[in-house]
């Protein structure tokens, strides 16, 4: 275990298993880390130490709580329901390649990588087809800051358009993933700034994860054209391709947690409060 005094402290695991351990106690450690997160950057959602802002459905919550809402959640997350989205992901691949593959060179990260994803998350959290481009562009632009002052700025653009969506689906159910959501029945009341921290956290993770992966997969292939011509010319190698590729270079390099107690883990002493 490393310790860092970035980001207010925490400290980083690098053990199998002292990552299993962490990983499979949410009673200990929990997913609900305060100030590291991804939604935090959405400065309307940011919270304080003295007022943290509430869990985000299914990434912030632990145990049964956790579990309640991956049954919830769970119908947009299997194979089949990527398999109904895969004539709309391939069209939007098409168009954006269609803007620059006349000028036969790009920056495929920021002309492609980083177009395709966000589309794509919006429409499943069932944003129309209409509102796509705005909240993909939002989105582009928050990751895209290179200061707190920038992020926060584009962050309360950002929060402002998602509470629109939310919003517009609080008095009726549109039966998409954010209405699901926020019309939860879990014995407990789903607020707004709950379902703002997960929207965000929805297309962050969809968001980041989907660009670098993508990116990593287009540079291997740029710098392995033997492996390119064959990716091209079978469906199987792609498909082989893309498996071997995720795990050869994942795109979550890591995950928090905040100890919820005294407990030692790697042979370390943590408080509760403690993050890493």
């Amino acid at each position: 275990m490393a310790k860092s005094s970035a980001h207010g402290g925490f400290h980083l695991l690098t053990g199998y298993d002292e990552i299993r351990e962490a990983a499979s106690s949410g009673d200990v450690f929990s997913s609900y880390v305060h100030g590291l997160g991804a939604a935090d950057v959405v400065a309307e959602d940011a919270g304080s130490d003295d007022n943290p802002p509430p869990r985000a459905p299914l990434f912030e919550f632990d145990g049964q709580s956790h579990l309640a809402w991956r049954r919830i959640l769970r119908p947009y997350f299997t194979p089949a329901a990527a398999k109904r989205h895969e004539p709309l992901i391939r069209r939007l691949c098409r168009e954006t390649l269609a803007r620059f593959v006349k000028d036969g060179r790009a920056d495929l990260v920021t002309a492609y990588t980083q177009v395709v994803p966000p589309l794509v998350v919006a429409a499943l959290l069932g944003v129309s087809e209409s509102g796509r481009e705005l909240l993909a562009e939002q989105a582009k632009r928050l990751v895209g800051a290179e200061t707190r002052e920038e992020a926060e700025e584009r962050g309360r653009e950002y929060a402002k358009l998602l509470l629109g969506h939310i919003r517009d689906r609080a008095g009726a159910s549109r039966g998409d993933m954010l209405s699901d959501v926020i019309h939860a029945d879990i014995g407990e009341t789903v607020n707004e700034r709950q379902v703002l921290r997960f929207a965000s956290l929805m297309v962050a993770a969809g968001q980041l994860t989907t660009t670098d992966a993508a990116a990593m997969m287009a540079l291997l292939l740029a710098e392995n054209p033997d492996l390119r011509d064959r990716a091209r010319d079978s469906q199987k190698v792609l498909d082989d391709f893309i498996e071997e590729a995720v795990r050869h270079e994942p795109a979550v390099a890591a995950t928090g947690r905040a100890v919820t107690r005294p407990t030692a883990l790697g042979g370390v002493l943590l408080d509760a409060g403690d993050r890493f």
